[in-house]
């Protein structure tokens, strides 16, 4: 009698250490899901901003500006576009920090060298 109490006790251990291993699984791959849906969302909101930089690009070009002459004022301190701004980089390097061409402005990322473009041109 003993004994069949021991094997009872066995097999109830046994099966939770079965709930747990799959409650782990199912952690790892909530964790997975929901890292990658947030990695499409910021890959989804640079591809807006680039998108809106090309319309602003377009419009230019059909002025027939040189984009390698218009300077662009902004705050190197927090990445924005700033009319009083002490730093300026021409349209074109900005363009491509932003398409990710090149990476000439080191202290801008891809989506502030895009958000500083747009706010410049709402601001015309």
């Amino acid at each position: 009698m003993f004994r069949l109490k021991r094997r009872k006790g066995q097999g109830a251990i046994e099966y939770l250490f079965m709930i747990a291993a799959a409650l782990v699984i199912i952690l790892i791959a909530v964790r997975y899901v929901s890292q990658s849906g947030s990695q499409a969302s910021q890959q989804g909101n640079l591809a807006q901003l680039q998108s809106q930089v090309e319309t602003i690009k377009a419009q230019l070009q059909a002025q027939n500006k040189d984009l390698t002459s218009i300077t662009i004022p902004y705050n190197a301190t927090t990445g924005k576009y700033d009319p009083n701004g002490g730093s300026t980089a021409t349209f074109d390097n900005l363009y491509k920090d932003c398409m990710k061409e090149s990476n000439t402005i080191s202290a801008l990322t891809s989506e502030q060298s895009c958000q500083i473009i747009i706010d410049w041109w709402n601001s015309q």
